[in-house]
C-alpha cells in the first residue's frame, strides 16, 4: 500500500502525473473559466442603464437582476430541482400553472388597456419620462 504522502500526490495528480481535480479536466476548468468571465445580459443590461440613466438606475437594475436569480437558487436549495427531474406529473403540474399564469397576466393585460394618450407626457432633462 502506498504511503500517505504519495497517495496524496497521486489524488492531486492523477495516473498520468497531470495535474487534476477528482472528476474534472483541465478543459472544463478553462472552459468554465472562460464562461464566468463574459459578462452575461445582466451585466450588460446594468451597464446600459447605467450609462443611460445614472447610478440610480443602474443600482435598481442590479437590485432586479440580482432578485431574478432568487427563485433559481431556491428551488436549487430545496432540491425542487431533482424533484421535478424525477416526476414527470410534479414538472407537468408546474409547466401548467406557469402556463395558466401567463394566460391570465395577457388576458389582464389586454383587458386593462386604454387609450394610448402621449399629449400630456413630459421627458425630463435627461431625456427620459419620469
Amino acid at each position: 500500500m502506498a504511503s500517505g504522502g504519495t497517495r496524496d500526490a497521486m489524488f492531486l495528480t492523477g495516473h498520468s502525473g497531470t495535474a487534476t481535480l477528482p472528476g474534472m479536466s483541465v478543459e472544463f476548468l478553462l472552459t468554465s473559466l472562460v464562461v464566468v468571465l463574459i459578462p452575461g445580459t445582466g451585466v450588460l443590461y446594468t451597464v446600459s442603464r447605467s450609462i443611460g440613466g445614472g447610478r440610480r438606475r443602474g443600482l435598481f437594475a442590479a437590485i432586479g437582476c440580482t432578485l431574478g436569480i432568487v427563485p433559481h437558487m431556491l428551488a436549487a436549495m430545496l432540491g425542487l430541482s431533482g424533484i421535478m427531474q424525477a416526476g414527470s406529473v410534479v414538472f407537468e403540474a408546474v409547466r401548467w400553472a406557469g402556463v395558466a399564469y401567463l394566460i391570465f397576466m395577457g388576458v389582464s393585460m389586454i383587458r386593462d388597456a386604454g387609450e394610448l394618450s402621449l399629449d400630456n407626457v413630459y421627458a425630463g432633462p435627461d431625456g427620459y419620462l419620469p
